[in-house]
């Protein structure tokens, strides 16, 4: 059987509105992949003592609800 060159794993973690770290179903398989998703602009979480920008929390915590869990082909 050919490689399609997808890698198959589970939505582990939502750092943000825009991006996704996805853990790898198999030994074979990378154990943890960050991605973020192209052509998206989500507001930005602030760092260290920073201000958060407008609805940056409540971004990520849709995607996180629409995502933590499922199975996603990367």
């Amino acid at each position: 059987m050919a490689s399609t060159g997808w890698l198959k794993g589970r939505v582990k973690a939502v750092p943000s509105g825009d991006s996704l770290v996805i853990m790898g179903s198999s030994k074979a398989e990378i154990s943890e992949k960050s991605i973020t998703l192209a052509s998206l602009m989500a507001p930005r979480l602030a760092r260290r003592g920073g201000v958060d920008e407008p609805f940056a929390w409540q971004s990520r915590d849709f995607l996180r609800k629409l995502c933590i869990g499922k199975v996603s082909l990367h």
